[in-house]
């Protein structure tokens, strides 16, 4: 199956130059992880901008300071099998979408590919990761995001007194 038939084509994007504020209104506009950036005024991918990045450099106003100005990119006509690679080796969770000249045509992510799994009757277990780093419900907040930034977690069960699931950062 091709990137084409799966890909997202509601374009979610940031541009250069812009700051990181802008970026995050957008990250959580939208309730996603990551964007691409584009060169204002084009559809030029020029980067990616994670919550991941941003937690990195928390100073920074400048976004292209803080983007990943050499993301990974995939052609709408590589199989989806390439992209679920890419996901599980590099530890990312966007892709963006691009033709030959690098212009945005959608994005990609794993829930996009879940989809896919839907019809399966595979269990959670087998495509869970085995391993997660809980933070306390007291851990300030600073340290959560360094915990973040170290692991390259993109989010992390929160305990409570009696060990129990109290929520997700």
């Amino acid at each position: 199956m091709k990137v084409k038939e799966v890909m997202s084509k509601e374009l979610i994007v940031t541009y250069v130059p812009g700051t990181v504020r802008d970026a995050l209104k957008t990250l959580a506009k939208h309730d996603v992880p990551g964007v691409p950036v584009l060169k204002v005024g084009t559809r030029e991918v020029v980067g990616v901008v994670t919550r991941n990045d941003i937690f990195k450099k928390p100073e920074e106003d400048q976004l292209a300071l803080v983007m990943n100005s050499d993301p990974y990119v995939i052609s709408p006509d590589d199989e989806v099998n390439k992209a679920a690679k890419l996901f599980y080796e590099k530890k990312i969770h966007i892709l963006p979408v691009v033709d030959e000249k690098r212009n945005l045509v959608g994005t990609l992510s794993p829930t996009d590919l879940l989809k896919l799994l839907v019809e399966k009757e595979d269990k959670v277990e087998d495509y869970m990761s085995k391993s997660c780093v809980p933070v306390y419900q007291e851990t300030p907040l600073p340290i959560v995001m360094e915990i973040i930034s170290i692991t390259n977690e993109n989010a992390l069960p929160v305990l409570d007194d009696r060990l129990k699931l109290a929520g997700i950062v």
